[in-house]
């Protein structure tokens, strides 16, 4: 446990003085990188994106440090089936907050990408008999599907200071926490280790962020959980899924929101309903709505969830229904919310 939380540790100090210095560097050079600067909503000062690529970089290189073979993830496949995914689909993102690629090229190469691992990996999503059915290639593809999806889900959740990093913090203190005190095990050190470069980015994220995650960071993050909840790493599927479900839900809601009003869902756009919160009630009440909900009625429904796997499923649906009911109140895909500053 030491050995873990002083690795941990290097790493977030690595990544706070990496941060600084990319920091730095696009404020010297501000004219040769302004496709890596994005204005505040206040317009008072600049956010500098792409900054996921250092965080996601400082975790390869402490994971390396602790060894690829004390790494792997799940029995028979070694941790480079997870280590190369991951650094593909980081440096991809990376390249997309620099040149801004079409939406086609980005979902075939995320999609090339979420096949090879599910197909290396071989996530058993769902049970079927094999006298029936191809179990392998229809978990594969249906695995890629979920994969592609919280990839994208995570990247859509990326639109105000704080809330991708501090959501995914909650997320893996809440599964350290189940497993270290509900199953008597340690957390699996290759998630233990994102703690602190994680930690680095959101000091410098935070209101009034200095910094921007960018698709390096969120793509990464996405495709990071999605292979947690597919290999059922520490926690069971669904219990990763209800501690998700504020970014499954409002992405969900947002998107079928958009699709029965007929708009182009290829274009960026700012109809979440964190979104809207923020607009109508500021950065730091909107983080402090949507945690109070991670603790209070997230976290305690994935305990259950944990204790009584045989109904993950039912207290899936019991935590995202009302949080969805409560995105569309808060205008999850539409113009505007159904409350205002004035109400």
């Amino acid at each position: 446990m030491f050995e873990m939380l002083m690795l941990s540790f290097v790493g977030g100090m690595l990544c706070y003085a990496a941060l600084l210095i990319f920091s730095e560097g696009l404020n010297r050079y501000h004219s040769s990188s302004q496709k890596l600067v994005r204005s505040s909503l206040e317009g008072a000062h600049h956010i500098y994106s792409g900054a996921g690529v250092i965080f996601s970089g400082c975790y390869f290189g402490i994971c390396l440090i602790a060894g690829f073979s004390s790494l792997s993830f799940v029995e028979g496949a070694g941790f480079q089936y997870l280590m190369a995914p991951l650094l593909a689909m980081a440096a991809a993102g990376f390249l997309d907050d620099i040149f801004d690629f079409h939406w086609f090229p980005r979902l075939v190469f995320y999609s090339s990408v979420s096949l090879y691992f599910v197909f290396q990996t071989e996530p058993l999503v769902l049970q079927f008999d094999p006298k029936i059915v191809d179990m392998r290639l229809i978990n594969g593809f249906l695995g890629a599907l979920i994969l592609l999806g919280l990839t994208n889900v995570y990247n859509f959740m990326d639109g105000i200071d704080g809330m991708a990093a501090s959501e995914a913090l909650f997320v893996l203190i809440s599964s350290c926490c189940i497993t270290y005190f509900y199953s008597g095990s340690l957390p699996s050190l290759f998630i233990f280790l994102l703690f602190g470069p994680l930690t680095a980015f959101l000091v410098l994220n935070f209101p009034r962020a200095k910094i921007y995650m960018g698709d390096s960071g969120s793509i990464f993050l996405g495709f990071f959980f999605g292979a947690l909840i597919l290999h059922q790493i520490d926690i069971p599927l669904w219990s990763w899924l209800i501690l998700l479900s504020w970014f499954v839900g409002d992405g969900v809601s947002t998107l079928i929101v958009r699709l029965l009003r007929g708009q182009n869902l290829t274009i960026k756009h700012q109809t979440h309903a964190y979104q809207h919160l923020e607009n109508v009630l500021g950065t730091v009440k909107t983080l402090g709505i949507v945690h109070s909900l991670n603790l209070f009625w997230l976290f305690p429904i994935a305990i259950l969830s944990f204790k009584n796997p045989e109904h993950g499923s039912i207290l899936f649906l019991i935590a995202v229904f009302p949080l969805s009911v409560f995105h569309l109140y808060c205008g999850a895909g539409q113009l505007k919310p159904k409350f205002s500053r004035e109400t």
